[in-house]
C-alpha cells in the first residue's frame, strides 16, 4: 500500500470517528469540501468503499439486495417504459429510475451485456 493511500485510510478513519460513516452520497460533497476524497477514489484504489472501511477497522451494515431482486427491479423499469435503458442512462439516473447502480450490477454479473442477457433483453 502506498503511503498516499494509508494518508487517506487515515483521513478516512478520522472523519469516521469524529461524525459517523457518512452515507455514500455525501462523498461528493466532503470531496468538494477537500475533507474526504471522493467514493470513486475509494473504489479505484482499494475496491469499494467497504473494504476500505474494512481496512481500518470499521464494520458497515450491508443493505445489501439480491441479485435476482436487483434483476426484478431492471425489468420493470423496462416494462413500464418500454425501453432498455444503456449503460450510461444507468450510471447518471439509476435513483430516479428505480433500479440498483451500474456498478452494482458490474460487481454482481460482470458487465452490462451479462445483465440484458439474463433478464432477456439481448441485444
Amino acid at each position: 500500500m502506498r503511503i498516499e493511500e494509508m494518508y487517506e485510510l487515515e483521513r478516512l478513519k478520522k472523519y469516521i470517528n469524529e461524525h459517523g460513516v457518512p452515507k455514500l452520497v455525501e462523498y461528493s460533497k466532503l470531496s468538494r469540501d477537500g475533507v474526504l476524497r471522493s467514493s470513486s477514489y475509494y473504489y479505484a484504489h482499494f475496491g469499494s468503499i467497504k473494504k476500505a472501511y474494512e481496512l481500518i477497522g470499521i464494520k458497515v451494515k450491508s443493505n445489501k439486495i439480491p441479485e435476482e431482486e436487483a434483476l426484478e427491479m431492471l425489468k420493470k423499469y423496462i416494462d413500464e417504459h418500454g425501453v432498455v435503458p444503456t449503460s450510461l442512462e444507468v450510471k447518471k439516473n439509476f435513483r430516479s429510475m428505480g433500479v440498483c447502480s451500474y456498478q452494482y450490477y458490474k460487481d454482481h454479473f460482470g458487465s452490462w451485456k451479462n445483465v440484458l442477457k439474463l433478464i432477456g433483453q439481448e441485444k
